[in-house]
């Protein structure tokens, strides 16, 4: 089961640390069913000083790449999406890998 973190905050706010907590809590979190595993990839979308949308995924864990958002700047907005892939054939897909946007 993938997991999801959406923050909006009335000001622009460091989100570096809820990253930290959010990436911890998917790598020791299981779901109704035992099921535990959302190290299928990653990504975040975030607003910037523009309030344009930025993204960036991963097929990697987000635990092991923790180092690879700690360049998030102060944002008002941010979500970060977790995965379990649900078919086998679907796991290394970066184009799995929410969160999508359009530009």
């Amino acid at each position: 089961m993938c997991r999801f973190l959406l923050l909006a905050a009335p000001t622009l706010c460091d989100m570096r640390l809820y990253v930290r907590q959010f990436a911890r809590m998917c790598q020791h979190s299981t779901g109704l069913h035992g099921e535990g595993w959302q190290g299928d990839g990653w990504g975040v979308a975030w607003r910037d000083d523009r309030e344009a949308w930025q993204v960036q995924h991963s097929v990697a864990p987000l635990w092991t790449e923790i180092d690879a958002v700690q360049h998030l700047p102060p944002t008002r907005h941010l979500l970060m999406h977790a995965r379990s892939a649900s078919f086998a054939h679907h796991k290394g897909n970066i184009a799995y890998s929410q969160p999508y946007t359009h530009f």
